[in-house]
């Protein structure tokens, strides 16, 4: 049985995902609403929490955040959100 470290790290991975140390997730700006929705289903399966501080600045977001979360909320429940 894999542990959950090599798991997730097995997942990004799979995603096609850079993983460094301190934790830096690098992808292409042109595939980031894709790839934020394939990380929201791989942690999906997990069961994980999200969390997101100083949520007042994703009001600045370009890439369209709202549909995205508001599909996790709706159909993802191995994920708690949390804003502060």
């Amino acid at each position: 049985m894999l542990s959950k470290k090599k798991r997730i790290k097995d997942i990004l991975l799979k995603l096609g995902f850079s993983l460094e140390y301190p934790v830096k997730i690098k992808f292409s700006i042109d595939e980031t609403r894709s790839n934020i929705n394939r990380i929201f289903e791989a942690l999906n399966e997990l069961g994980k929490v999200v969390v997101f501080d100083e949520t007042q600045y994703l009001r600045y977001s370009t890439i369209g955040l709202r549909p995205i979360l508001a599909h996790c909320y709706d159909y993802m429940r191995g994920i708690t959100l949390v804003f502060t």
